[in-house]
């Protein structure tokens, strides 16, 4: 009877040990994407698909989002832009969807819980001043990705709010802790108009950075509030690293 209970102690712990079959069919596609050969990537995903093991995929995107995070995006853009539209759409997070499909988002920030808008009032050059709101703004805190370009890994986006017709972008000047100030514009020419995401997942939810690529400053809002109760947005002129909470952001359906 010992060597019996010995026995089955020994199994149990050696099938403990051993790694699942899904955690070892992930490694051929993580290795891809984080040695950036997307090429290959696509050919594994869809060869994944096509033999129904299409988990493999949100296995894979989990130990990235977990492990290598800025890898992500540019994983499902590539996807999104070579063919496999639906892969991203069945096997990637919604947000990622939201984002390529070019859906009406609202942007929250995390800490605040506040919506992204653009204010009432325009300056002299026709610009409004971008606020986190926590009421029910409407179509002001209605916003689109709208694909640019992608470069050096990155997928650049420009954000458009359908509403007022104008563009997020960041001030030319800064302030003294080096903070740009964000407004929405017509126009949408410079590279103070064009964002690029990167992911982060912050007590199981899915955040997203979202970075000015001029000034390489992610989205944030003031820690004050103004009379009105709203908080200025600004591109963040310090360290943003391990603040997840403050700097990131929830994509949600609008």
């Amino acid at each position: 009877m010992l060597r019996i209970t010995l026995l089955l102690t020994l199994v149990a712990l050696a099938c403990h040990a051993a790694p699942s079959s899904d955690d070892a069919a992930v490694e051929p596609l993580y290795r891809s994407v984080t040695i950036a050969d997307y090429k290959t990537a696509l050919s594994q995903s869809k060869s994944l698909v096509n033999r129904q093991k299409g988990r493999i995929i949100s296995k894979t995107v989990d130990k990235l989002l977990d492990e290598n995070q800025k890898k992500v995006m540019y994983y499902a853009y590539y996807l999104w832009n070579n063919g496999a539209e639906d892969i991203v759409k069945n096997y990637l997070p919604l947000q990622f969807r939201m984002i390529f499909s070019q859906l009406t988002v609202k942007l929250i920030n995390k800490k605040y819980s506040m919506e992204l808008k653009v204010g009432l009032s325009t300056d002299s050059d026709n610009e409004r001043t971008v606020y986190g709101d926590c009421g029910q703004v409407g179509e002001r805190a209605a916003w689109e990705f709208k694909f640019n370009e992608a470069s050096d890994e990155k997928v650049y986006f420009k954000i458009y709010n359908p509403n007022d017709n104008q563009f997020l972008k960041s001030g030319n000047s800064a302030d003294r802790f080096d903070d740009h100030p964000i407004y929405s514009s017509t126009n949408s020419d410079t590279f103070r108009h064009q964002w690029y995401l990167e992911p982060v997942v912050y007590n199981k939810e899915l955040l997203f950075y979202v970075i000015n690529r001029a000034y390489s400053q992610p989205l944030k809002l003031a820690q004050s509030n103004d009379l009105d109760g709203d908080r200025q947005a600004y591109g963040h002129g310090g360290d943003s690293s391990g603040a997840p909470e403050r700097f990131g952001w929830k994509i949600v359906r609008y």
